[in-house]
């Protein structure tokens, strides 16, 4: 799996263009903190209910 991950590629691909690591060093903590901050949120949102249990499904009888 870390041989796909985009970040890592990416960041390999800057410093392999010569992009020094300590200007890439403060962008990874960045990501490392918004993902934090992603997963707290997802947490701690409330779960739906069953009302929203099919919401954003399609099945073919709804194609037009």
């Amino acid at each position: 799996m870390k041989t796909r991950d985009p970040q890592a590629i990416a960041a390999q691909r800057l410093l392999e263009k010569g992009v020094e690591q300590h200007r890439l060093d403060p962008i990874r903590a960045e990501e490392a903190e918004a993902m934090e901050r992603a997963v707290e949120h997802a947490l701690s949102a409330a779960k739906p209910g069953p009302e929203r249990i099919f919401e954003g499904l399609l099945s073919a009888g709804d194609v037009a």
